[in-house]
């Protein structure tokens, strides 16, 4: 069973941020990566939302801070809720969100019409499921054809210790790419490298399924010179080879890729 937490929505400052219990930290050698992934399935109705937040280390404990507002409007968090988070991998948890009567909350979140994504996060959210009903265009005047181009399916991955070996895509991702029966991907680079990699479906679970890219990921960790920390953003173009184009956005300092001195050692 993987180690898992739960909160409940009281006090003035829930909707704000939220504390991670000290020892649920320590699951990650005590202090929590910089940006953590949350997903909350609802698959009885066919749908998936995620966030990528960003975590912060006070003297008094490590909190959610970073995009966690949009998640407690998102779930409709009230005074009386509790959230139960499970550890998926050392970036990615699962929450499910409770109200007062004890029984899982249906939220039911649907694609915005616009999404304000902070200059720091290009993904805040990801929603997947089916999509609302277009709403018909007027007859008398139809509106111009937009210029804005089709956004893609993507998330962006801090890498942890697991990631390294092995890369489980998000819940979203999948559904949104239609990834869940594909055997294989080619990684393609911007500047046009390739790596051919295996695709895994791990189910431990009825509610619980993931996509693994396996077999080749290790040469495309080796090859980019990737480490805990690096931060990836991949981004599913299809095709017949299935591509998913990844972009490095930044790799770990040295300061922190590198293991600290031992006790009584002079630097």
């Amino acid at each position: 069973m993987s180690p898992s937490f739960f909160k409940v929505m009281v006090g003035d400052d829930f909707l704000t941020n939220l504390k991670v219990p000290p020892a649920f930290v320590k699951h990650f050698g005590g202090t929590l990566p910089e940006v953590v992934h949350l997903t909350s399935c609802y698959f009885d109705e066919g749908t998936s939302i995620s966030w990528m937040v960003k975590t912060e280390r006070c003297e008094n404990g490590c909190y959610i801070r970073g995009g966690w507002p949009e998640i407690a409007k998102d779930l409709d968090l009230q005074i009386g809720d509790f959230l139960v988070f499970q550890l998926l991998s050392n970036g990615e948890l699962e929450v499910a969100a409770y109200d007062r009567t004890c029984c899982e909350k249906r939220v039911r979140v649907g694609l915005p019409s616009s999404l304000h994504i902070p200059d720091d996060f290009e993904d805040v959210k990801v929603v997947s499921g089916p999509a609302p009903a277009p709403a018909p265009a007027p007859a008398a005047c139809p509106s111009p054809p937009s210029s804005k181009k089709h956004r893609l399916p993507f998330f962006t991955r801090s890498l942890c210790k697991t990631d390294l070996l092995f890369l489980s895509l998000p819940v979203a991702s999948t559904t949104e790419a239609n990834q869940w029966d594909k055997k294989s991907a080619v990684i393609r680079s911007p500047k046009g490298q390739k790596w051919l990699v295996t695709m895994k479906l791990r189910v431990r679970t009825r509610s619980y399924r993931r996509v693994d890219i396996s077999t080749g990921w290790s040469a495309f960790v080796r090859d980019n010179g990737l480490s805990i920390g690096s931060i990836v953003r991949f981004e599913f173009l299809g095709g017949r080879d299935n591509v998913i184009e990844a972009r490095v956005l930044g790799r770990a300092s040295k300061e922190r890729a590198r293991p600290g001195p031992k006790p009584g050692t002079k630097r």
